[in-house]
């Protein structure tokens, strides 16, 4: 009789867990939904229409065709304003190919200048999958929600979401004082991207035997394979007649800049002096210098972000 009491207050319990966490996971959406009704759209407002392809893990406009083209093949943005379309809107959304909501975002601003953002976007079914609460460029709080009704936080700029998109890809970011720190991408479950933040806009990019380190700051990209071969383009800026400039804060330890510049306004650029291989490690060292201290103070090591799935070189 006890063994049966005990049998039966176990079932009850794994019974009511579930139940208890969808009850937790509405409470928490409740919270973050709280902050921020969403604008209704006013006719009056001016209206400024676009579609777009989803191309691996972005958006990418695309030019409506008189002929073949049609619209249910495409994710449709409008972009709502109150004044001039000069001036930032004060909403947009996105509709997937479906017709079914995909996303939304509201705009605070002064005109010119966004002041502060709040987005949440849908699962077909309408159910939400994400809210992101921006100011001044950084997340503030935000909340992810995958499939199953797990949730993930970012309170005060810090914290992790994993959003997910309807076809089954979905992306995590970690954060650390309302920026990003890393961004790693999935299909069919498996990671295949990893992008990590540095100082003065750098982007490490990893994927499978290959990584891609952008210095704007420097105007200098790079790429290295799994197997070690180095390659160099030069980040072009241009003058007020549409000329190539040089770069003002390249580093002099290289003399990267190519020998001519082609009427495409591409870099001609060969390894004259031999000296890639060295220049290359000393860049991406100093990318991880900072990288690994902006991770400490975010009490997150490399591999917490996954790093060694992508990692086929060493980090110095």
């Amino acid at each position: 009789m006890i063994r049966l009491c005990i049998s039966l207050l176990l079932s009850f319990s794994l019974t009511l867990a579930p139940i208890r966490a969808k009850e937790d996971s509405a409470l928490v959406l409740e919270k973050y939904l709280a902050v921020h009704s969403f604008l209704a759209v006013d006719r009056a407002w001016k209206t400024k229409i676009a579609f777009m392809d989803r191309v691996e893990d972005s958006f990418v406009s695309t030019t409506p065709k008189p002929v073949d083209f049609k619209a249910a093949e495409h994710f449709k943005e409008i972009r709502y304003f109150t004044g001039s379309q000069d001036e930032q809107p004060v909403k947009i959304t996105v509709n997937d190919c479906k017709g079914h909501s995909y996303s939304e975002l509201d705009q605070l601003t002064d005109g010119k200048l966004v002041v502060e953002q709040f987005s949440r976007g849908f699962y077909p079914n309408g159910d939400l999958r994400c809210f992101q609460h921006w100011r001044a460029g950084r997340i503030v709080n935000a909340v992810s929600i995958n499939p199953n009704g797990k949730i993930e936080e970012v309170k005060e700029g810090n914290g992790r979401l994993t959003i997910h998109e309807p076809g089954g890809e979905y992306r995590r970011t970690w954060l650390h004082n309302g920026l990003p720190l890393a961004l790693e991408f999935f299909k069919n479950n498996a990671a295949y991207k990893l992008i990590l933040y540095g100082n003065d806009n750098a982007i490490l990019t990893l994927q499978r035997n290959v990584e891609n380190l952008i210095l704007p700051a420097s105007g200098e990209t790079w790429i290295r394979s799994g197997n070690g071969e180095i390659g160099f383009q030069p980040l072009h800026s241009f003058d007020e007649k549409g000329q190539v400039a040089q770069q003002k804060n390249q580093s002099a330890d290289v003399l990267l800049m190519p020998a001519r510049i082609d009427s495409r306004n591409e870099g001609l650029v060969q390894d004259v002096q031999k000296n890639w291989a060295n220049v290359y490690p000393l860049r991406r060292r100093n990318f991880f210098n900072y990288f690994n201290t902006i991770l400490s103070s975010a009490r997150l090591t490399l591999q917490d972000i996954d790093l060694p799935t992508f990692t086929v070189h060493k980090i110095e």
